[in-house]
């Protein structure tokens, strides 16, 4: 009889520790997949929201540049024999844009090789019907971004490419960053879950 005790009494003690292993995992897990859902969403909103403005203030800074350099190739075509090539080689356009010019039938590049074909189909054809136009686009792997300015004045239309790599090596770093993050989040929800787990259990060990 006291070894059938004995025996009933160690099954009893084990399923307790089943049951408060089984609800220390269950605790731990809702705080873990909490702290993950939780991080998931607010990374995401600040990288689309990031992305977003760091977007438009680029946008508008290249805009603002190419309607700047039209206006600079409109007073050089008004004059006489005007050397386009050499002239956008002058151009403000620093080292991550390119100019073109399209003017009566011909192309001019401020770099040798650079023609028609590095700009998307849609953006020429809306530029040379005489509408300004803009296009972001990828190029060899990196995204750029396209603005067309007709000058009518001289029958021409000056593009203008940037290169947006600065701004997606910006954006794959804050990425990487706001993940880290999210797993340092879920962590430490699994560890405050396993913190409430031991805490509501506390009584449970106590009666044992």
């Amino acid at each position: 009889r006291e070894h059938a005790a004995a025996a009933a009494g160690g099954e009893l003690a084990r399923r307790r520790r089943r049951r408060r292993l089984g609800l220390r995992s269950r605790v731990t897990l809702v705080f873990s997949v909490g702290a993950l859902v939780l991080a998931a969403v607010v990374a995401t909103l600040a990288f689309e929201l990031a992305r977003k403005d760091l977007l438009s203030e680029r946008q508008t800074s290249a805009k603002r540049q190419a309607f700047a350099n039209a206006g600079l190739v409109r007073s050089d075509l008004r004059t006489p024999n005007a050397d386009i090539t050499a002239f956008l080689g002058t151009l403000p356009t620093g080292n991550e844009s390119d100019s073109l010019v399209y003017r009566r039938g011909h192309w001019f590049g401020s770099s040798v090789g650079l023609g028609p074909s590095r700009l998307p189909g849609d953006l020429v054809n809306q530029a040379l019907s005489g509408q300004a136009a803009t296009q972001r686009f990828a190029q060899g792997g990196t995204t750029e971004y396209a603005v067309a300015v007709p000058i009518p004045a001289v029958d021409a239309v000056y593009f203008q490419v940037f290169s947006l790599r600065e701004l997606d090596s910006t954006l794959r770093i804050l990425s990487a960053s706001l993940a880290v993050a999210a797993v340092v989040t879920t962590l430490a929800g699994a560890m405050v879950g396993i913190w409430a787990s031991r805490r509501a259990l506390q009584p449970v060990r106590d009666r044992s």
